[in-house]
């Protein structure tokens, strides 16, 4: 496994390869993208990945953490795959950012989980047609969670996730539950942990009690009201990045 450089001359900020450098360079790279013929942009891809190749593995490291600051930190929590509305030509990322984020999170770097996770759909598609990756990308923000507790985007981004596979499996209800009761507890407790501190935790108590009489057999009306408000909370999320009114406790 590639192991990133942790020379105590490790270069992240030259005349060459500083942020101005890395901004120009991407945006040369997409104007050529966003004209010509098919080939002409390939070869702009071509010669955007040897470009970045050619530098020393600190540089590339340098550009991988400023492409990721830049273009996945700006995004709504929503947006698991790409931020900002960016997408990536497949052999960019195979070339460039896969080995470097692998090794990154590997030696528990900050951010490099969490990164991982909105680039999950390239890495099922590093070898062409999609396999399934593991870690999945609830496994990977809650490791980023779990190494940095004040990691909000990681926090937001792991709730929406467990809420988007809550929407589906309760979205048949009152006719029926498409996943096991106990699952139900489960995502329960975690997302009352999960809300703890936050401007929503008495909403989302509400809501993981009412899982919880789900999860028991009761599909009232009331009760299903309960779960559909808490499922709500993936847009208020997505609109104010998680914010804080105390300390998160300790898990």
């Amino acid at each position: 496994m590639l192991r990133l450089d942790t020379d105590d001359n490790f270069r992240t900020m030259t005349e060459s390869s500083g942020p101005l450098a890395f901004e120009a360079a991407w945006s040369r790279y997409l104007a050529k993208e966003a004209n010509g013929a098919r080939s002409e942009k390939l070869a702009a891809l071509d010669e955007f990945i040897a470009d970045i190749r050619c530098r020393s593995q600190s540089e590339q490291i340098a550009f991988v953490e400023w492409f990721c600051r830049q273009h996945l930190d700006g995004a709504a929590p929503s947006d698991i795959s790409l931020g900002n509305g960016q997408w990536m030509r497949l052999p960019l990322f195979r070339e460039v950012f896969a080995d470097i984020l692998e090794a990154g999170r590997s030696e528990r770097r900050p951010n490099y989980s969490r990164w991982m996770a909105q680039f999950h759909s390239l890495f099922g598609h590093r070898h062409g047609a999609y396999q399934h990756y593991e870690p999945n990308k609830q496994m990977l923000l809650a490791e980023a969670l779990d190494r940095d507790q004040t990691d909000n985007r990681a926090r937001a981004m792991l709730v929406f996730v467990l809420l988007d596979w809550l929407d589906y499996a309760c979205h048949e209800l009152p006719h029926g539950l498409l996943c096991e009761p106990n699952d139900l507890q489960v995502m329960a407790d975690r997302l009352q942990a999960l809300f703890a501190g936050s401007l929503w935790e008495k909403r989302a108590r509400t809501g993981s009690s009412a899982l919880r009489r789900v999860a028991s057999g009761d599909w009232s009306h009331d009760t299903l009201v309960d779960v559909e408000d808490m499922l709500m909370l993936r847009f208020t999320i997505d609109r104010s990045l998680f914010p804080h009114t105390k300390a998160i406790p300790p898990r």
